[in-house]
């Protein structure tokens, strides 16, 4: 599903005019601006959201360097056989 700028554009704005005072930016929106990037030019971005391309580019690296996974074995270590007389 690509990335629609028009409802970041809202979320942004909404957020700004009910945020109770200036801080930093949710990580919804943030999340929300950086999966932009694969799909418009990073300008078009920073005007729509009124953000600047640091900003998404900073929040692009703390997200890569935050993120971590983790393998999961599908497989039980021990098997459980049940015999049925």
């Amino acid at each position: 599903m690509k990335a629609d700028i028009n409802q970041a554009e809202n979320a942004f704005r909404e957020w700004r005019a009910n945020r109770p005072s200036r801080g930093h930016t949710p990580a919804h929106l943030k999340n929300i601006a950086i999966a932009l990037v694969e799909h418009y030019p990073i300008a078009q971005i920073c005007e729509r959201l009124n953000i600047n391309a640091r900003a998404i580019k900073t929040w692009s690296t703390q997200t890569s360097t935050s993120t971590k996974f983790v393998t999961l074995s599908t497989k039980p270590e021990v098997e459980n056989e049940i015999e049925v007389e």
